[in-house]
């Protein structure tokens, strides 16, 4: 259905939808028994981006072509079959982000309005190049939830930003039930491809009141501002030498019942107001 106040569209069903039509959503297509279909009235020109869950696996032939507005720039799919047709004349698209690690990739570009293609593997970057794309206009880069569990079987889910050179930790993808005792990796896996750890994001705990313990392992390179300010229930911090002077203002600020923090050799510099 087409909800006119936010600008976007929905297709529920109580099926996963695993496949859009060649023409589906092209403006002035509207017929031809496809599975989703606009007229040339209907909501294609107020379109302001495209995600697409992950049962997706299928984008048809010009499906979303002729869809131009300056709110659409961005088009994020799961889908492992995609067309460099798929998004003919999309003018105003300038980011195209494919997540599937099973890419298809197309014998044709995608047009010539995309500047930027997010994918998630090394080998979906170089196939792109191979058709036509700079090194500066793909890369990869994607989001992961890492599920871990402590050591008292307490489960938590982290948050990843990972690109080629590693991840950033944004905090938890999800807020745990109990609090537990965490442990920072100095690396994570996906699809195969090991990425390092390298840093964790401005405020990614702020305010957490599920952590008890935090043990940040050897390899990260720096911490972010705030990043665990105000967490009231953390007792026990250990910083690794590594980070040496990334260390940004504030990191356990606010941390009231904060009773012992281990900063290992190697840490040069000590922030302001690190602990106040």
């Amino acid at each position: 259905y087409y909800n006119s106040d936010n600008i976007c569209v929905k297709l529920k069903t109580s099926l996963p939808v695993r496949k859009i039509a060649d023409n589906a959503f092209s403006k002035g297509y509207n017929s031809g028994g496809n599975l989703v279909t606009f007229s040339d009235t209907q909501p294609n020109d107020l379109l302001k981006g495209v995600k697409t869950g992950k049962e997706l696996k299928y984008i048809g032939r010009k499906a979303f072509s002729y869809c131009s507005n300056e709110k659409f720039t961005e088009f994020s799919t799961y889908a492992d079959v995609i067309f460099g047709d798929s998004l003919y004349n999309c003018n105003t698209v300038n980011t195209l982000t494919l997540n599937s690690v099973n890419l298809e990739i197309p014998d044709e570009k995608f047009g010539n309005s995309i500047n930027l293609i997010n994918v998630r593997t090394p080998e979906a970057k170089a196939a792109l190049m191979n058709i036509g794309y700079s090194e500066s206009q793909v890369r990869v880069y994607f989001e992961l939830n890492m599920p871990c569990t402590d050591e008292n079987g307490n489960p938590y889910v982290l948050n990843y930003t990972v690109n080629e050179n590693g991840a950033k930790l944004n905090g938890f993808a999800e807020t745990p039930e109990t609090p537990v005792d965490m442990v920072i990796p100095k690396e994570i896996s996906d699809s195969g491809v090991v990425y390092p750890v390298k840093s964790i994001a401005d405020s990614a705990f702020e305010g957490s009141a599920f952590v008890k313990t935090v043990v940040i392992s050897e390899g990260v390179e720096s911490i972010g501002s705030l990043a665990f300010k105000n967490m009231n229930s953390l007792i026990y911090a250990s910083v690794p030498g590594s980070v040496k002077c990334n260390l940004g203002s504030g990191v356990f600020k606010s941390c009231i019942f904060l009773k012992k923090c281990d900063l290992a050799e190697g840490i040069t510099v000590i922030p302001p107001e690190m602990f106040y």
